[in-house]
């Protein structure tokens, strides 16, 4: 079987993290995998280390909407020529935006949503979708939050949409060691308005008055960053964050880690504190989508109502001064995440869902 995957991305992220994992399992198990992409260079560096064949198409047909028809003529003869059975799209702009050419090629559509903004934006894209569906797409959510909210807003049949956990493997970290009474907070992901990492900065500025050993690293990159850092020197905060840009191994920053953050004002199902939680990590998070399907309050970490930054503060206050619920948090974290969000059964429920389409065409 050949499986495609196509995805319009700028700066790396959890979607793109997972999209190489499903490549890479499934030249595993002996299928022929192209990327089809717009000339990232991660990707086409991915591409080779990983032996994954890629396409660089048109952005130009692509970003303008009227140019789409094209664009889905375009694709279409490259998929026929490229011989797929199964094309899988990432995030809504691709899931779209393919679904007319891979009905025109007659190859089977997988678009996996991997968050609900861009309907929550504007719900009148909430059309789309449904014409995606109308042209054979089936899609796919990352969480049981994100599938209700797809199948309410969009009206759509329940055979139309699963929901397939997103899911890390990682290497355990090596027992954290104690640094001296510093405390550590870490931010992962896209620098973008939507990730509201100003929010911790300005938690930070509170944080320090009462705890003057916490430190705040940042990990990832994006069009924020420079206003970010502007926000950080109108605070003083100074020597109190690190902006590390985009890191491709996380397990030595999660070793440092005592809480994860992240204050996002929407989420599917984010890799970010799964991750954290798989390396038994205490989160606090933005009370949004699916991160309460990830942090149990009060159990794992705690939410927060997105945008009060009063109440991430407190949450943040009360984690840092008592390590003895930091660690009990620890250990439920880890034990939660890998009881829910199994790996193995993402790898498993992907390949079948390709099977299954593919067979059925």
């Amino acid at each position: 079987m050949h499986v495609a995957h196509f995805i319009e991305t700028e700066v790396p992220g959890g979607a793109e993290r997972m999209l190489l994992t499903l490549a890479e399992d499934s030249l595993k198990r002996g299928h022929k995998v192209t990327l089809y992409h717009f000339g990232l260079e991660f990707f086409s560096d991915q591409c080779r280390l990983l032996g994954i064949q890629e396409k660089v198409l048109d952005n130009h047909l692509f970003k303008k909407t009227y140019l789409l028809p094209l664009f889905s003529i375009q694709l279409a003869l490259q998929l026929k020529m490229d011989h797929v059975n199964v094309l899988h799209t990432h995030l809504f702009g691709p899931v779209t935006g393919s679904a007319f050419g891979a009905f025109l090629a007659r190859v089977r559509h997988v678009g996996t949503l991997h968050d609900t903004y861009m309907v929550e934006e504007k719900p009148s894209r909430s059309s789309l979708l449904k014409l995606a569906s109308k042209f054979q797409t089936h899609l796919v959510c990352v969480s049981d939050a994100m599938k209700s909210y797809y199948r309410d807003v969009c009206s759509l049949p329940s055979n139309a949409i699963t929901t397939i956990y997103n899911a890390v493997q990682m290497a355990s970290s090596p027992e954290k060691e104690p640094s001296a009474g510093e405390l550590t907070l870490l931010v992962a992901g896209r620098l973008i308005p939507l990730k509201r990492v100003g929010d911790v900065i300005q938690a930070m500025a509170q944080l320090v008055k009462s705890n003057p050993a916490v430190r705040l690293i940042v990990a990832g990159d994006g069009p924020s960053m420079e206003d970010l850092k502007e926000l950080s020197s109108e605070l003083a905060l100074g020597d109190h964050i690190s902006f590390l840009g985009f890191q491709e191994d996380m397990i030595p920053l999660y070793q440092k880690a005592d809480v994860f953050v992240q204050c996002s004002e929407t989420e599917g199902l984010s890799m970010s504190i799964l991750e954290a939680a798989m390396q038994g990590i205490p989160s606090v998070v933005s009370n949004v989508g699916s991160n309460r399907e990830i942090v149990i309050d009060g159990e794992t970490g705690y939410l927060y109502p997105k945008g009060d930054i009063n109440a991430l503060t407190n949450a943040l206050n009360r984690l840092l001064k008592d390590p003895n619920e930091r660690e009990r948090f620890s250990c439920k974290a880890q034990e939660h995440a890998k009881a829910t969000f199994s790996f193995n059964s993402m790898l498993t429920d992907y390949n079948n869902l390709y099977l299954n389409l593919s067979n059925s065409s």
